[in-house]
């Protein structure tokens, strides 16, 4: 379980054979154990080996298909979180870790301090959103700002800009969406 809150960033160093390594600031890799969950830019992965700078994962078919992971270039720059403990202050919102589907940035925009980015993503995921409602993208735990049609809303402070895989983000991107655990289950229930 995460929080959406990103401690850290990386670069993608390699995926050979559904082997992701990543190199990544050594106090984040000293402070992760092999078998310890980590967000990858919102994918939890379990880590394998690890280096001075690096770690390891393996990515099944299953997490390429419904992820970004498989399209990433080598040097790409990913967002980080380690697991949450019963320390960790939940800032953000329940995130597992568990992607339900890619969207793609059709818009930024900046407005006063922040910028508003636009994401066309399916109707099997626009339907689980509300204004106001929680949403992870690429891990970060974001507000719906605003739901159209076809794609939604999301403000991104200056920090979390600064501070995650967003500086780099440009139109056509993808990035990968985990819908709030709670309204998948409200859904679930109502049927």
């Amino acid at each position: 379980m995460f929080t959406g809150i990103i401690t850290n960033t990386a670069r993608l160093r390699s995926s050979k054979k559904s082997v992701f390594a990543i190199e990544a600031k050594e106090k984040f890799v000293s402070q992760t154990k092999i078998g310890d969950s980590v967000a990858v830019s919102g994918v939890c992965l379990t880590v394998e080996k690890k280096e001075k700078d690096k770690l390891f994962f393996s990515v099944m078919p299953e997490t390429l298909k419904r992820t970004n992971l498989g399209t990433l270039k080598t040097g790409s720059l990913l967002n980080l979180e380690q697991s949450v403990t019963m320390k960790t202050l939940l800032s953000g919102h329940l995130v597992q870790g568990h992607i339900d589907g890619v969207g793609k940035i059709k818009e930024i925009k900046k407005q006063g301090n922040s910028r508003e980015i636009r994401i066309t993503a399916s109707p099997s995921i626009l339907k689980f959103l509300v204004e106001k409602g929680s949403v992870a993208l690429n891990g970060v735990s974001l507000t719906v700002a605003k739901l159209k049609k076809d794609s939604f809303w999301v403000a991104v402070i200056p920090h979390t800009w600064q501070e995650t895989n967003f500086k780099k983000a440009g139109l056509g991107d993808e990035v990968n969406i985990e819908i709030d655990i709670v309204a998948k289950y409200i859904k679930k229930f109502l049927k």
